[in-house]
């Protein structure tokens, strides 16, 4: 996907719509969009070069592999036509993550006797109800409807 955003600012465009840096799973990757978000904000051109430019400008282009694995990320894609799929698999996967993370918030609420129950469940749903959020539109539900009978099966 960063391949095609280097390729491509048409394509650099549509990932700035859907992703934002901590999509990304790798810091590296992170960094790299990061710099891509700095240009589009600064209205500069996004490519390879101007990227390159823009993270050695941090001092993040070592940290990053340097300019062989921003050519590398350009080689491994086959088209930029695609950018708009690839997206939404790395946000898929960021929602995911996140997803994990909530249910191992959750679960630690849950075990936590310090507080009265329906503070838990206010937490436990505010939790997941912000991983949620950014995709109420795309297929997920609000957690209201679902932590009744989720709570009901877990009493039995």
């Amino acid at each position: 996907m960063l391949g095609a955003v280097l390729l491509s600012s048409d394509a650099a465009n549509i990932a700035l719509e859907i992703l934002k840096p901590d999509d990304f799973y790798r810091p590296a990757h992170q960094q790299i969009f990061e710099a891509v978000l700095r240009l589009f904000d600064g209205n500069e051109p996004i490519d390879a070069i101007t990227v390159s430019e823009a993270l050695r400008r941090t001092e993040s282009l070592d940290r990053v592999g340097g300019t062989n694995y921003l050519t590398q990320l350009i080689d491994a894609v086959p088209t930029v036509s695609n950018v708009d799929y690839y997206a939404k698999i790395v946000e898929e996967h960021s929602l995911r993550r996140n997803l994990m993370r909530a249910g191992g918030t959750v679960s630690e609420l849950a075990m936590s006797t310090d507080q009265e129950i329906a503070d838990v469940m206010d937490l436990a749903e505010q939790t997941i109800y912000a991983v949620a959020e950014r995709s109420i539109g795309d297929g997920l539900q609000l957690i209201d409807p679902l932590l009744g009978p989720a709570i009901e099966r877990a009493e039995e």
